[in-house]
């Protein structure tokens, strides 16, 4: 596969003109705008892919908002810190990176160190928990995971979250079966739908993710009336909802 992409960034420019003494302000024709336009756009295309190495990003902001946070790397003591502008930190270092997609809509988000101009691109997906990172390097380097260094991952034996596991049902008589190894069933009126589940806890609030082939289902939960119920607000939806054992 070719692992080349196109960058495209709109770039807005503002012009002030103004006539010195009688002399008129030349006003460019559109085919002159047009022109130059082309040519600037063509030495940015090319200064951008020197820059970025076999890898052109495409860039995207709302990916950024995601990644612009404090992420620690698991396994190790490094930190990121990312900023929604494009700068942050690596351990007290300063870093630049970029964010898109690819051609093949994969997530492309590239570390570049101060003093430094290759950078490491990497392949980014969400991991197993639909929390943290998972970067693959697209060339040469290490892989790693991200995860946010304001939520603590539970265990399923953490008093906070084995009380999830067994099977719940909710109003509508669907069944969620929570298994210890994390897996998860969804069992409607038709069809059951695998899955997968986490817990987390976020800034003294406990949440827990649910995971399912082309989406996850996030809440914050309560565990009630001595286990028997599982009261879970969906903050998006500003609802809560209940399931019962």
């Amino acid at each position: 596969m070719k692992k080349k992409i196109i960058a495209i960034f709109l770039v807005c420019m503002a012009i002030m003109t103004g006539c010195q003494g009688k002399e008129e302000a030349k006003v460019p024709s559109e085919e002159q705008k047009v022109a130059e336009q082309a040519e600037n756009d063509e030495d940015k295309a090319a200064a951008l892919e020197e820059a970025l190495g076999d890898y052109i990003i495409e860039p995207n902001d709302a990916l950024k908002s995601v990644f612009s946070r404090t992420w620690n790397v698991t396994g190790t003591e490094d930190v990121y810190v990312l900023e929604i502008d494009g700068t942050g930190m690596k351990n007290e270092e300063a870093l630049t990176y970029e964010c898109g997609f690819d051609e093949d809509n994969q997530i492309i988000l590239k570390f570049i160190m101060d003093g430094e101009t290759e950078g490491i691109t990497y392949i980014a997906a969400a991991d197993a928990t639909g929390y943290g990172l998972d970067l693959t390097p697209a060339a040469e380097g290490t892989a790693m995971n991200l995860f946010p260094s304001n939520m603590t991952l539970l265990e399923v034996s953490d008093e906070k979250a084995k009380g999830l596991v067994g099977c719940w049902k909710d109003e509508n008589a669907n069944e969620y079966v929570f298994e210890e190894n994390g897996e998860l069933i969804i069992k409607g009126k038709e069809t059951d739908t695998p899955g997968s589940w986490c817990a987390v806890e976020k800034d003294g609030v406990l949440h827990v993710n649910l995971l399912v082939e082309g989406g996850s289902l996030e809440f914050e939960y309560e565990i009630q009336e001595e286990g028997k119920t599982l009261a879970l607000y969906n903050r998006s939806a500003e609802s809560w909802y209940y399931w019962y054992k």
